[in-house]
């Protein structure tokens, strides 16, 4: 499992239980499965962009919250945000360019 999906899986719980949401009400206010929103969590599935849009907006947060590691501050250092999500993600893209050139 990559760091940037068990990120975005901590992230959504953290929220989600911060309002204490149920996975099913967060769903709902996604447009999503149920199962799906279990699965983002558990880092087993990759929400694509649309997806995140929809649960940060249930969640009332921004979409790049969802992506940035809980030990990082947000308030502080944005550009410095901003740079650790764009290194997080460009990895990402490489080790699945590097997966499917394996396959």
């Amino acid at each position: 499992m990559s760091d940037l999906l068990q990120t975005i899986g901590i992230n959504i719980r953290r929220y989600r239980t911060g309002r204490k949401m149920t996975q099913a009400r967060l769903a709902e206010e996604a447009g999503v499965a149920t199962t799906f929103i279990t699965q983002i969590e558990s880092a087993k599935e990759i929400p694509s962009l649309r997806t995140i849009s929809r649960v940060a907006d249930a969640l009332q947060v921004e979409p790049y919250e969802l992506l940035i590691p809980e030990n990082i501050s947000t308030s502080h250092h944005d550009c410095e945000c901003v740079q650790i999500i764009e290194k997080r993600i460009r990895q990402e893209l490489v080790d699945r360019v590097i997966a499917a050139l394996e396959d």
